[in-house]
């Protein structure tokens, strides 16, 4: 999960409500990913309530002013505001955000999964028969 719509797909998929996610900026993060996770591709996110971000990675232009180095008055404000932006910004990615490739790669995976659910009950049905 590098992405906000994929962790925000996540969030919706584990029926975690919205109020309880928290954005905040993460002290250190990469260059190259939007997310800052604990472990790389990291899944789940059930215990993980606040969510950190790299705000440079593709909203560059909304933050460059929030985050300026050299302000150092209203932490708490930019910190209400960047997880309200965040949210707001969570909301239309996710619904805007796949790809046609990722799409197509969830519905193979959906359909695998299906096909072998139902090779397993079939296996099973043969082996209480026998």
């Amino acid at each position: 999960m590098n992405y906000l719509w994929e962790c925000m797909l996540q969030i919706m998929q584990q029926e975690i409500p919205e109020e309880k996610i928290q954005f905040q900026i993460a002290k250190e993060y990469s260059p190259y990913m939007e997310l800052s996770l604990p472990y790389l591709n990291q899944g789940n996110i059930k215990d993980r309530i606040v969510i950190e971000v790299n705000p440079y990675y593709r909203f560059y232009d909304i933050f460059k002013n929030l985050y300026e180095p050299n302000l150092t008055d209203f932490k708490q404000l930019r910190k209400s505001l960047t997880n309200l932006i965040f949210h707001s910004l969570s909301q239309s990615d996710s619904l805007s955000g796949m790809t046609r490739m990722e799409y197509l790669k969830r519905i193979l995976k959906y359909l695998c999964m299906e096909i072998f659910i139902k090779a397993l009950f079939l296996i099973l049905l043969v082996m209480k028969e026998n």
